[in-house]
């Protein structure tokens, strides 16, 4: 969920808070914009998983109740993105844990309750990845193609175990009407947003063509990016995943206003 990296920003200025509500409530957040009530929501729900991917000590900022569900969060995200959430049972998530039913169930409501903040936390691990790699880029090209780039990292070094987890929870919960499938879908479109924003802002500086249509570009990018991680995935080669980002990156090029 691209969305996410926006929060993930802004939290660094307010790190010294220690509850989520009291960031959320923070002096310097509008409460008047009609967007804050999305990331004053989603900052709620994803701080804890935020912070794991601070350097350790900001650990001791989260209370034990607080660690505790964070690391709940991350292994189940990462055996869901593994197993599967239908197939994954609680005495898996116990397993993993190494919590009992009540330790777990003290932390969230349902299993579904878990699997919305565990896929949160694994596509949050994504963002952070991609951004660390675009946010060095100013040029608009420059900052597509090192996103597209930033995927071959999958082969090696995976953000998650498992796979991408947008795709994964995609696939799982397509044919669902379920909160997962919603989540899932907000996380897509968040992460076509990305793409679209920086193509409007590099037509905006005579970076990019004016004819580009950043909405076909971003579903042509990132279409092709999940279906090469998927054949990549299933066939256990990731020569189709190599293939797309050479083919984007000359895709990309040819977006430039002076080539």
């Amino acid at each position: 969920m691209f969305i996410l990296i926006e929060i993930e920003q802004g939290l660094i200025s307010f790190i010294k808070y220690k509850s989520s509500q009291e960031i959320a409530n923070y002096s310097s957040i509008n409460l008047k914009n009609p967007h804050n009530s999305i990331y004053k929501n989603l900052l709620t729900k994803t701080f804890s998983s935020i912070l794991l991917n601070r350097p350790n000590g900001l650990k001791e900022l989260m209370s034990k109740a607080e660690q505790t569900k964070a690391y709940i969060i991350e292994q189940a995200a990462e055996l869901f993105n593994l197993k599967g959430y239908a197939a994954s049972s609680i005495a898996d998530i116990m397993q993993a844990t190494g919590l009992k039913k009540g330790g777990i169930y003290n932390h969230f409501k349902s299993k579904d309750e878990l699997a919305l903040a565990a896929l949160d936390y694994a596509v949050s691990l994504l963002s952070q990845r991609i951004w660390s790699v675009v946010k060095t880029k100013r040029n608009a090209i420059d900052r597509l193609q090192a996103l597209v780039a930033s995927y071959l990292i999958y082969i090696d070094d995976p953000p998650i175990v498992g796979g991408c987890p947008i795709l994964n929870a995609a696939i799982e919960t397509d044919d669902t009407n379920s909160p997962l499938r919603d989540r899932a879908l907000q996380a897509m479109n968040s992460s076509r947003s990305l793409i679209v924003r920086i193509i409007k802002t590099g037509i905006k500086k005579g970076e990019i063509r004016s004819t580009v249509e950043p909405d076909t570009v971003a579903t042509v990018i990132f279409s092709a990016i999940e279906g090469a991680i998927m054949m990549s995935k299933l066939e256990r080669n990731p020569i189709h995943l190599k293939r797309v980002v050479a083919h984007l990156q000359t895709y990309i090029q040819d977006l430039a206003l002076n080539k």
